[in-house]
């Protein structure tokens, strides 16, 4: 079966492309995806960028795309019926990464998802497929660095709170870890980039976009047990420390200065 409608044009054509415009959020590209998808355009004629990342050319047709949580659902239920739920998960970390660009090579990869299956995310010959693995390589590799790296401070009714600022938009991805390691616990990890809070109360998980002023109200008091613990610590790392074998090109190898910032 010819893929090649799926590839970008290169011939001289009456027909104008058409670029959709769509807000930088898993939602919204995949509401730019099911719009593209039922225009009945022509996927070779058809393009999906992010609005604020977005230059503008008088050769291209642009169409705004309003975030629908309905066609986003769709999109995503069609993607695990027709091709796999693992499939969906794998477009669902690409979703999730912080690239500008990352938005039509998705919207290339669900295409020839739907076309051949689950070997397309295989067909790294392609650019859009090569560079989707790459996003869901990076966002897994922040994921996986926090699992470890975040800070919790206990506050002073007992809830577990951590700031982090991720590059990708993993929040939806560290809180279900969390929540599965410390079941009993209340939990409260702020995303400051981007302000969104994960709020998880025995195993239940909340997500709450909040304004740049909510947020600022975000600073719960620490627990005297807390702050006993942390001189504690402090105290410790100091004691066992060896100045004379002090490497800090090794430290930040092992842990880089960017997740440091709440620690």
């Amino acid at each position: 079966m010819s893929i090649e409608p799926l590839l970008p044009i290169e011939f001289p054509t009456d027909k104008p492309r058409r670029i959709y415009l769509c807000d930088d959020s898993p939602e919204g590209i995949l509401s730019a995806i099911y719009d593209a998808w039922t225009s009945r355009y022509g996927h070779s004629h058809n393009y999906i960028q992010i609005a604020s990342a977005a230059g503008r050319s008088y050769f291209y047709e642009y169409i705004n795309v309003q975030t629908d949580i309905q066609k986003a659902k769709n999109i995503s239920d069609a993607i695990i019926h027709r091709v796999s739920a693992s499939f969906h998960n794998f477009i669902l970390h690409c979703l999730l990464s912080a690239s500008d660009t990352r938005a039509d090579d998705i919207y290339r990869l669900v295409i020839l998802g739907f076309h051949i299956g689950t070997k397309a995310r295989n067909c790294l010959a392609m650019p859009f497929v090569n560079n989707c693995n790459k996003l869901e390589i990076n966002v897994n590799n922040e994921l996986r660095h926090y699992m470890g790296f975040i800070r919790f401070q206990e506050t002073y009714d007992k809830t577990l709170f951590a700031r982090f600022r991720p590059v990708n938009n993993i929040i939806t991805l560290l809180a279900p870890h969390f929540a599965d390691r410390f079941p009993t616990e209340r939990i409260i990890i702020a995303d400051v980039a981007r302000k969104l809070v994960a709020s998880i109360d025995h195993k239940t998980i909340n997500y709450w976009q909040l304004s740049e002023q909510d947020f600022e109200y975000l600073n719960p008091k620490t627990s005297d047990d807390e702050y006993i613990m942390k001189n504690l610590w402090q105290c410790f790392t100091d004691t066992i420390e060896i100045k004379e074998r002090r490497n800090k090109s090794l430290q930040r190898n092992n842990m880089p200065l960017r997740y440091r910032e709440f620690m």
